[in-house]
């Protein structure tokens, strides 16, 4: 900070506002001790204003003034004494000329001596020039050091005020720790819809009003609460309205024993409903039988539980592989239309890109089979006929015979490559192989139903056509519903009449569908399987038509 800063300032006090910047930082104690430092510095160097170093030179000119006045003054004296000497000598004549002599004399003489006055007058102003800016300079040294002074008092001030606010900030933060406890409490505290006559029994999932009139109906019993506030608390799930249930974990920490458990306690508890367990491991089907491990039996009774199978079991197994399942394990056998399958469908189990040639030749192979095609006209088969649309019933026998014999596919300005068509035959024939593809299969009324627990189990299938199967039926399943809902919503306003195939097909209770291990079905990023886009519609459109869902990665 220089003084030269502060001789610009021509309308604040140097010091009032060196105050005012401080007062932003520091306290009132400090401000009084800053105010002393100021009035002390004032009276040790009288100085009234650092900005009005010009008066200083003001005043110096005004004394040269005085001085040359002064000469003025000197010379008019002269020139009047002189004046009246030779008035006198022309009054007296008698006065001979050694008296002028004289009086010339004198007068050089008075002359010389004013000249030597002036000039020692010249000698004291320089004199005291030379001594008031030696004192000015002294000043401006003593008042910069004073600033440099207030300066670093000014910079250590803001330092300890930022230190006291950090130190202010951290004992706020400590504030909100809480004292050390021998319990570990989780904080939010964990909220739970108690029961009305027994507050040891707690909700997850129900509304207050459905409580209120069904009370603990149609619940499933998965456990209980182990955080300190509510421990030992009944948790219940809600099994009457529809909810997406996700179950997350570490592996061997219990994901599908506790999907299994939601599963097998709605089968208890609300007959109303269809459940669907997709079983890509193969393990569920153990459910038909009580526990026999001598440790889980003891957990059981710790528990007041009895070990018990469920009666209304049902497990399937695809069609094709029977041979290779013991009769044991399973009840009956599901497959599915290969009609059921969208073009989209067929590329991602293929491994296909929808839009390359191949693509869009299994999407024209399905339209022609579906619409008709005419077959022959060629060297080979000079006869043309015309195969019969076969609408949305048709086999893996329709699609490879469209591929093989479809004249326009054969035909050498608009067919395609020779290769392609071999290709895509080998993959359709290679799906006969799966085991999931039937002339009939299986009705979604036989899968879904009032008060039993279906399980299909997939393990002994690859990953992509367990995708496979659980896209189509997610989207059958809410189709279904929807339909079924709009069904009855025509059915206020007027009589409908429908085949009783499509009633079998839609004739559904509200469903819950079980997916273990889903991590395989969905993964995660832009990757797609068969499985991905059936899954996000039923969860995105499934609330309404009563779809729940339950998955565990």
């Amino acid at each position: 900070m220089s003084v030269e800063k502060y001789k610009a300032t021509n309308d604040k006090d140097l010091f009032d506002e060196v105050e005012s910047s401080n007062r932003k930082y520091v306290n009132e104690d400090t401000i009084k001790d800053i105010e002393d430092k100021l009035k002390k510095s004032r009276e040790e160097h009288p100085l009234e204003d650092v900005e009005n170093f010009s008066e200083i030179d003001d005043s110096e000119d005004d004394d040269s003034e005085d001085d040359d006045n002064l000469d003025e003054v000197d010379l008019e004296e002269n020139l009047e004494d002189e004046n009246s000497e030779d008035n006198n000598s022309e009054d007296n004549n008698s006065e001979d000329n050694n008296s002028e002599d004289n009086n010339s004399e004198d007068n050089n003489s008075e002359d010389n001596n004013s000249e030597d006055n002036n000039s020692e007058d010249n000698d004291i102003d320089e004199a005291d020039l030379e001594e008031d800016s030696e004192d000015n300079n002294l000043e401006e040294d003593n008042v910069e050091k004073d600033l440099n002074e207030i300066d670093s008092k000014e910079s250590d001030l803001k330092e300890d005020f930022t230190k006291n606010s950090n130190i202010s900030k951290e004992i706020t933060k400590d504030k909100d720790i809480p004292a050390k406890s021998s319990e570990i409490i989780i904080k939010p505290a964990l909220k739970f819809l108690e029961d009305l006559q027994d507050p040891n029994v707690v909700y997850l999932g129900r509304k207050k009003s459905v409580l209120k009139q069904y009370g603990k109906i149609a619940t499933a019993y998965i456990g209980k609460v182990a955080e300190n506030q509510q421990e030992g608390k009944q948790v219940n799930i809600d099994g009457l309205n529809p909810h997406v249930i996700f179950l997350d974990g570490a592996r061997g920490t219990g994901k599908s024993y506790l999907l299994g458990v939601i599963a097998e306690e709605l089968a208890r508890t609300n007959p109303y409903i269809g459940q669907i367990v997709i079983d890509p491991v193969g393990v569920f089907w153990s459910m038909k039988f009580p526990n026999r491990d001598s440790k889980e039996l003891k957990i059981l009774e710790e528990w007041g539980l009895k070990a018990e199978g469920l009666k209304n079991l049902k497990v399937f197994v695809p069609e094709g592989i029977v041979s290779q399942v013991s009769k044991d394990t399973y009840d009956d056998t599901f497959s599915m239309f290969p009609s059921l399958l969208t073009p989209e469908d067929w590329c991602l189990t293929f491994g296909i890109e929808r839009f390359s040639p191949s693509g869009l030749l299994l999407e024209k192979t399905l339209e022609s089979v579906k619409k008709g095609y005419v077959t022959g006209g060629t060297k080979d088969v000079p006869d043309v006929k015309k195969i019969s649309a076969k609408g949305n019933h048709f086999t893996l026998e329709d699609i490879i015979n469209c591929l093989q014999n479809n004249s326009e596919f054969q035909s050498s300005q608009k067919g395609y490559k020779p290769d392609s068509i071999r290709a895509l035959v080998s993959r359709f024939e290679a799906a006969r192989s799966w085991g999931i593809f039937s002339d009939s299969g299986t009705p979604l009324s036989k899968l879904s139903r009032e008060n039993q627990l279906t399980v299909l189990d997939t393990s002994f299938l690859d990953e992509n056509i367990t995708a496979l199967v659980i896209g189509i039926l997610a989207r059958r399943i809410l189709s279904a519903r929807k339909l079924l809902a709009r069904q009855e919503a025509v059915k206020k306003y007027g009589d409908s009449t429908q085949k009783a195939e499509e009633l079998l097909e839609i004739e559904i209770p509200p469903t819950w569908m079980y997916i273990d291990e889903a991590h395989t079905l969905i993964p995660s990023g832009n990757s797609q399987t068969p499985a991905t886009a059936g899954i996000i519609e039923y969860v995105k459109q499934g609330r309404r038509p009563g779809c729940s869902l339950v998955f565990a990665t």
